[in-house]
């Protein structure tokens, strides 16, 4: 039998952990927008991360859910910063031949 003491100290357990707030930011829309709009390589992998965090806070895996996020996080800026820098060798070459011709 437990005691009355344990069943309290159990229940302040579950109380604090079911109402933890947990700020996981999953980038989805930025990920789905980079797909498209920047490198697609790495926009594919933005999405798989940040549907695998929003997985994983589901089940309340918080660590695995942030580990995830950082991981989709960094492919986006790697896809934005590929974006801009092949959209600017496009400008350039573009541009730059007609006027010079």
């Amino acid at each position: 039998m437990r005691s009355q003491r344990d069943v309290e100290a159990n229940r302040q357990d579950i109380l604090i952990q079911t109402t933890g707030e947990t700020a996981v930011s999953d980038y989805l829309c930025w990920s789905i927008l980079n797909l498209i709009f920047c490198c697609w390589p790495l926009g594919i992998g933005a999405v798989v991360q940040s549907r695998k965090a929003l997985k994983k806070l589901a089940k309340g895996d918080v660590a695995a859910a942030q580990s995830a996020s950082d991981c989709a996080f960094s492919l986006n800026v790697g896809s934005l910063f590929c974006g801009v820098i092949l959209l600017s060798i496009y400008a350039y070459v573009y541009y730059g031949h007609k006027h010079a011709q």
